[in-house]
């Protein structure tokens, strides 16, 4: 799952972050400094955005993913 580029829903806004689910339920988070719109100062998500994101850490429950182009980039080189 390292590395997957997956598709999620936003089903909770947190002040340090996003969770957010997959198609098939999984539970996952992506912290504030992994949201580009947070990191370009600009609103959103909102609750029910689907989002792309990369998995960046599946050890932990949620998973740790990220929306930066630059890690999905990443990713796709490591594969």
């Amino acid at each position: 799952m390292i590395h997957d580029e997956l598709d999620v829903a936003v089903v909770e806004i947190k002040p340090w972050g996003l969770n957010v689910k997959t198609g098939n339920g999984q539970d996952g988070f992506i912290d504030n400094t992994k949201n580009p719109r947070w990191v370009e100062g600009a609103e959103g998500p909102n609750v029910g955005e689907e989002l792309h994101v990369v998995v960046l850490d599946d050890t932990v429950v949620p998973f740790r993913a990220s929306a930066l182009t630059a890690d999905i980039e990443i990713a796709r080189q490591s594969k």
